[in-house]
């Protein structure tokens, strides 16, 4: 998908949500960089109904939380 690949990673990294679309990658980026730089604790709370694709932004999330932090750090994941 043209909407999560690499290229849209490097967009929307260290970006202002202002200075692109709203995307998935927006909002990862902005809680990665409150964790890292503002040492807060993130929470996402991914709702909607059945088959709307909740379980593949949680991937989309993990992953740029993952690639943009070098892949070296834990990233802990918890249903509730």
């Amino acid at each position: 998908m043209p909407y999560f690949s690499d290229k849209e990673m490097e967009l929307y990294q260290g970006a202002a949500q202002y200075e692109n679309a709203p995307h998935i990658y927006a909002l990862a980026d902005t809680m990665f960089r409150n964790m890292v730089i503002d040492n807060e604790s993130q929470c996402v709370i991914i709702s909607g109904e059945s088959g709307a694709g909740k379980t593949v932004e949680a991937k989309y999330i993990m992953g740029y939380i993952s690639r943009i932090s070098g892949g070296g750090q834990r990233v802990q994941v918890r249903s509730l």
